[in-house]
């Protein structure tokens, strides 16, 4: 008997449902209009369309909106308590309260100095013709796959790195001289830096200037002395890959990301040196306590 009344209900259901699709002629109107035209809730006499929806996903975090967009009957909910919550605030005078009107004060402070800021950085991208220039000027830079096997020896002073020079050029071996005499961490491998492609020292901590020495020298040579913030260095290129060259189509996104990069923070100290000429500063950092 339940079984029945079980199939009977499903079947007055499914009968019920395909009257009311007939039966409602908004519907499928409401399915194909534009966001800003379908109206997914009420409060009161203001309506919440899909646009308003979809834009509060968006303004969800970045690391939720995926989870947002594939529940929206869930997110309309929220937005509902939402609009309730604002609704009740502004019956009840919140919006000007004192502490509401300070806080609306630097919220609108910040958004017009991240505006401004967006302005002046946004007007120095760089031209075709600077992009151009920067690629032609330096082809060693774009290329793709190139790699280096090196090493190094690191001293402290000066005198030591040449004194390592002259024992090299007598014929000395490069890898048990740095286990001898090499500070850096290196040094129990013979100070082999293994093999590495452009850009290894942002990961490792290795001194750029070494990386760059190792990518400039040919194989089989070594460098004279170096300098970097850890010590003095004798470098060594073992292997070298060339890789291949990029074309200027290949390296253009990443010229001019670095191009506007550079441009958009000269632009902005440009602008605050007039700013600070145009709006005399006087600053008392003995003051601050």
């Amino acid at each position: 008997m339940g079984l029945a009344r079980s199939l009977v209900g499903v079947a007055l259901a499914a009968f019920l449902g395909t009257l009311l699709w007939e039966a409602s002629p908004t519907f499928g109107a409401e399915k194909d209009a534009a966001p800003e035209g379908v109206v997914v809730a009420t409060i009161g006499d203001v309506e919440i369309t899909l646009k308003d929806l979809d834009e509060f996903i968006d303004r969800l975090p970045e690391n939720v909106r995926g989870y947002a967009r594939t529940h929206k009957a869930e997110m309309l909910e929220s937005l509902i308590h939402r609009r309730l919550i604002l609704h009740h605030a502004e019956a009840t005078g919140l919006h000007r309260s004192g502490r509401v009107l300070k806080e609306l004060a630097r919220v609108r402070q910040e958004l017009l100095i991240r505006e401004a800021v967006r302005v002046v950085q946004e007007k120095a991208r760089p031209t075709s013709e600077e992009v151009r220039a920067e690629y032609e000027s330096n082809k060693a830079n774009y290329r793709e796959g190139e790699k280096v096997t090196a090493a190094h020896i690191m001293v402290a002073t000066e005198e030591e790195a040449r004194a390592l020079l002259v024992e090299l050029e007598k014929g000395a071996d490069f890898a048990e001289l740095a286990k001898q005499r090499s500070l850096a961490p290196e040094r129990e491998r013979g100070g082999s830096l293994g093999t590495m492609a452009r850009g290894h020292h942002r990961v490792t901590g290795l001194p750029a200037v070494i990386e760059e020495t190792a990518f400039a020298l040919k194989p089989g040579a070594r460098s004279g002395v170096v300098k970097s913030i850890y010590g003095w260095h004798v470098v060594y290129t073992a292997e070298k890959d060339e890789g291949r060259q990029l074309s200027f189509e290949e390296a253009r996104a990443k010229i001019e990301g670095q191009l506007h990069a550079q441009k958009r923070e000269t632009a902005l100290e440009n602008t605050l040196k007039e700013l600070a000429d145009r709006y005399p500063v006087q600053s008392y950092p003995d003051r601050v306590r």
